[in-house]
């Protein structure tokens, strides 16, 4: 094999593993920085939406684990029968 091919085997390897998901790292980044810069009057909104979201999350969370504690589906004695 030659040594050019084995430098573009090691250098699209280098590609796929690093230098992509830094570059979608520094593209978010940019993109929320620029959604910051003009967020202001949206602000209120998308955080009574985060507020909504993360307390149907915990509803949702506290529901399953009382249902696991209280021994699986509601189903008979016998489990569930599909």
């Amino acid at each position: 094999m030659k040594s050019w091919k084995v430098l573009l085997g090691v250098g699209g390897a280098c590609v796929a593993c690093c230098a992509l998901p830094l570059g979608a790292i520094a593209g978010f980044l940019a993109g929320a920085g620029g959604l910051a810069a003009y967020a202001g009057p949206i602000l209120p909104a998308l955080g009574i939406a985060a507020g909504v979201g993360l307390a149907g999350a915990a509803y949702w969370w506290r529901r399953r684990a009382s249902a696991r504690q209280a021994g699986g589906c509601g189903c008979k004695p016998g489990g569930c029968q599909a």
